[in-house]
């Protein structure tokens, strides 16, 4: 049903035998239609949304499969705690809580104890992983394909220094069915400082891997990204938005590419490479050189530049590119507008 919360409690004042029928909703999302510009502007709006939320999961006659909160204003509140024991008292299916303003919520551990979640969507939160923790075995996607595994992880500066590595760690490694992983500022955490060439738990069942802000003056970052892909054998499309560091030195990044030796990587199912505000340096290319090197199933790989590259420097990235021998002959490289 996606009728609006407000629309669906109007509806009981149209008959006798709908008075209740709201009660009886299966999804339940709190969304902007919920949360009206008075409670907004109000100092204790959260604390009274999260308890009239409360108030109504308590009345609600039937299981409730995917609950939701996002709306303006959204910070954390004591309140918050007392819907998310429900989530996980009540075998829900589907949970998603989006912190909109303000510090980062520190998640109750309870919330690891629901073992029929399959999609779990938070943002601003933090949380520490119960020793007890198996994973969510049943963590799947839900929309289009009934089968997709996906998940988004990202991280920010308000909340960097509550994220524990093993922990991140350890999501990954409880995920062995995941399918797709977008990673926004967050190797730096999911992966520890001595960088392994592969993780422990390998993610076999990973067909997408999108990489935001990579620095490709960075060896720390790229080591982390070569990890990622050697425990990912499988992979299939591979994405990658370009971060600018303008501090950092090239050479040195140079030095570890050309020196690496890369024999243990494969990319035998790699179809589709994209990389996004590409600046044009060198590291960039050496990178798209194993790229092609390695994928034998390789058809299209998407560039993108920033709008910083000068034509000069364009002019003599794309001379090199194309020079660059290719395992598939059937890969095609997409010059595109930049960004």
């Amino acid at each position: 049903m996606c009728l609006p919360i407000r629309d669906a409690v109007k509806t009981s004042i149209l008959s006798s035998k709908w008075r209740h029928r709201w009660l009886t909703i299966p999804k339940l999302v709190f969304d902007d239609c919920f949360c009206t510009k008075g409670l907004e502007e109000n100092p204790s709006s959260n604390e009274r949304a999260f308890q009239t939320i409360y108030e109504i999961l308590l009345d609600h006659n039937m299981p409730i499969h995917k609950l939701g909160s996002s709306f303006p204003g959204l910070k954390i509140c004591p309140e918050i705690n007392h819907v998310i024991s429900f989530v996980s008292k009540n075998n829900m299916q589907e949970f998603s809580h989006h912190i909109r303003e303000g510090q980062s919520h520190n998640l109750p551990s309870s919330l690891f104890s629901c073992p029929q979640l399959r999609c779990l969507e938070l943002s601003y939160c933090v949380f520490n992983l119960p020793p007890a923790f198996k994973g969510f075995r049943s963590l799947i996607g839900t929309k289009r394909t009934p089968n997709l595994a996906s998940v988004t992880m990202e991280v920010y500066d308000t909340g960097l220094d509550s994220v524990k590595q093993n922990d991140m760690t350890g999501v990954l490694a409880c995920m062995p069915m995941i399918e797709h992983l977008s990673l926004n500022s967050i190797l730096t955490v999911v992966i520890a400082d001595q960088v392994p060439e592969r993780l422990l738990a390998t993610l076999d069942c990973l067909k997408s891997l999108v990489f935001f802000d990579t620095c490709f003056k960075s060896i720390e970052e790229l080591t982390r990204v070569f990890c990622l892909i050697r425990s990912a054998s499988n992979l299939q499309k591979i994405q990658i938005w370009v971060h600018d560091d303008k501090a950092a030195y090239v050479d040195p990044v140079l030095e570890y590419l050309t020196a690496e030796d890369f024999s243990d990587i494969s990319l035998n199912y790699v179809q589709e490479v994209e990389m996004f505000k590409v600046e044009g340096i060198k590291p960039e290319l050496e990178f798209i050189k194993l790229i092609l090197e390695k994928s034998p199933l390789l058809q299209m790989v998407h560039i993108k530049p920033t709008k910083a590259v000068l034509l000069l420097d364009e002019k003599n990235f794309l001379i090199e590119l194309i020079q660059f021998p290719r395992a598939s002959p059937r890969t095609k490289i997409i010059y595109l507008a930049p960004v």
